[in-house]
């Protein structure tokens, strides 16, 4: 699931804004279960 999220993510964006977004999406993709 984490390698499929992060392939998501836009590679220009920030270290830290990256990491936001990957908590972001992660919440999401548990949340469907």
């Amino acid at each position: 699931t984490i390698k499929k999220i992060n392939i998501k993510l836009p590679r220009y964006k920030k270290p830290s804004q990256i990491r936001e977004d990957v908590k972001t999406q992660f919440r999401a993709e548990m949340s469907k279960q």
